[in-house]
């Protein structure tokens, strides 16, 4: 499925992605959108489904965008450390694909981790206007990892 709006693309991702802060896992799906906001790589955007909420906290703070509207932040805390503005959702974006995930700022997460959907093949495919998609691995890879602990 992929959705437009002025300077927004969407696209399904193949892949199954965690983010972990804290040595908690935040977020985990196998229904990742990969979302281009402008002429740069995607970002994952993840199902709300699939966040561990409760460690999430709105914290009033807002901001506008013409091409996905006001995006409502959170900040996540897991023990004594927190991330302010670690999180944000676009509630009511006029783009209604965006309405239900939760983008996680990348430097603000201790690890990242990706890898295929069961029986995919290997692939180097090419998405949108051209821009090339991280090549299917067959176990996980860790994108970022800050913490070794990060991940059990």
């Amino acid at each position: 499925m992929s959705e437009s709006r002025e300077r927004v693309h969407i696209e399904d991702s193949p892949k199954r992605v965690q983010t972990y802060f804290g040595g908690k896992l935040i977020a985990d799906t196998k229904r990742l959108k990969l979302v281009w906001e402008g002429p740069y790589y995607p970002t994952y955007y993840f199902p709300r489904e699939d966040v561990r909420m409760e460690l999430l906290t709105a914290n009033g703070h807002a901001q506008h965008t013409p091409s996905r509207g006001d995006a409502h932040y959170f900040a996540i805390k897991v023990g004594d450390r927190e991330a302010k503005d670690a999180a944000w959702h676009y509630p009511e974006s006029p783009v209604e694909e965006l309405r239900n995930l939760i983008r996680f700022d990348w430097n603000a997460m201790d690890g990242w981790f990706e890898e295929d959907s069961p029986g995919q093949e290997e692939t180097n495919r090419t998405g949108d206007a051209g821009r090339a998609l991280p090549h299917a691995l067959s176990r996980p890879r860790s994108l970022r990892s800050r913490e070794r602990s990060a991940r059990p």
